[in-house]
C-alpha cells in the first residue's frame, strides 16, 4: 500500500526477507554496523533546499495497529513530523517502546529536538520486573515511556511503584491502560497519561 520497494533488516531476518523476495521485487539494505559510523571521518554534509518543498516531502511511514482492520499507512511529512516533535515532554527519558513501534520512535526524535538524553531498553535483556526497576533505578528518568504491559510489571511491587512515583510523567502508548491498574497507579502518586494510540 506504501509502494516501499527497500527494506533495512537485520540478518535475523533474513528468511522472512528471502520469503517477501519470492512474492514482489525487494532492494535489501544492511543495518549499519560500528565500523560504519565509529572513527570515521567524513566531511561535513551540506546542500541547498528550499524549505517549503522539503516540509511537504514525506519523512516517515507508520502503520495504524489494525484494531479497526488490516493495518493501514500513514504518511507524515517532514512539517507534520517536526510539529509532533516540538510538542516534547522536555525530560530526562527511558523508553521501554523499541524503536520500530511509533510511540518509542517519536519519543525518540522529541528528546533529540529538545536535546535531552534518551535511554532505550535492552531487548538483549527479557523484560521483567527486576530488570525494570534495576534500570529505572541507574537512569532516574524524569519520563518513561512504556506500553501498559510494562506498568502492569511495575505495579505489582512496591518497588516498581515507587520507581514509577519518582519519575515526574509516566506516558503509555499502543493500548489502553486498565481502569484498575490506571487508579492504582494515580493513587500511589504516579503521573500517569495516556500519549499514543490508547
Amino acid at each position: 500500500m506504501a509502494n516501499c520497494n527497500t527494506i533495512i533488516a537485520n540478518p535475523s531476518f533474513d528468511t522472512l526477507v528471502k520469503e517477501i523476495r519470492g512474492k514482489r521485487s525487494l532492494k535489501l539494505v544492511p543495518m549499519l554496523a560500528p565500523s560504519d559510523y565509529r572513527n570515521v571521518t567524513a566531511p561535513k554534509f551540506r546542500r541547498d533546499y528550499d524549505s517549503a518543498k522539503e516540509g511537504e516531502k514525506i519523512a516517515w511511514i507508520i502503520h495504524s495497529s489494525g484494531s479497526t482492520g488490516f493495518p493501514k499507512p500513514i504518511f507524515l511529512s517532514n512539517s507534520q513530523c517536526l510539529a509532533n516533535f516540538a510538542k516534547n515532554n522536555s525530560r530526562r527519558a527511558f523508553c521501554t517502546s523499541p524503536l520500530f513501534h511509533s510511540h518509542g520512535l517519536m519519543e525518540l526524535f522529541r528528546s533529540i529536538y529538545s536535546k535531552n538524553t534518551f535511554f532505550l531498553g535492552n531487548y538483549l535483556y527479557p523484560v521483567t520486573r527486576q530488570n525494570l526497576i534495576d534500570a529505572m533505578r541507574v537512569v532516574k528518568p524524569k519520563l518513561l515511556c512504556a506500553v501498559p504491559y510494562v506498568l502492569k510489571l511495575l505495579a505489582e511491587t512496591d518497588d516498581g511503584i515507587e520507581v514509577l512515583a519518582k519519575t515526574e510523567l509516566v506516558l503509555y502508548g499502543g493500548s489502553s491502560c486498565p481502569d484498575d491498574l490506571g487508579d492504582l497507579l494515580v493513587e500511589k502518586g504516579v503521573n500517569l497519561v495516556a500519549n499514543y494510540g490508547a
